[in-house]
């Protein structure tokens, strides 16, 4: 759901949804993607780099 609404440009709603799922203990990449990329739509290029970043560096 949160990746039809962030193409919609629905970024606050798609950003909600990935912010309430982001909680679980166990890191998941494809959200963190998703999280990173509506950041990014949202003129928010840092965080996202940061976002980015912090993808890239982690163990998978």
């Amino acid at each position: 759901r949160a990746y039809c609404l962030y193409r919609l440009f629905r970024l606050d709603e798609a950003l909600s949804i990935v912010d309430a799922n982001s909680a679980q203990p166990t890191p998941d990449y494809d959200l963190s993607e998703l999280k990173a990329q509506i950041l990014y739509r949202a003129e928010q290029y840092d965080v996202a780099a940061g976002l980015y970043s912090t993808i890239c560096t982690a163990e998978m």
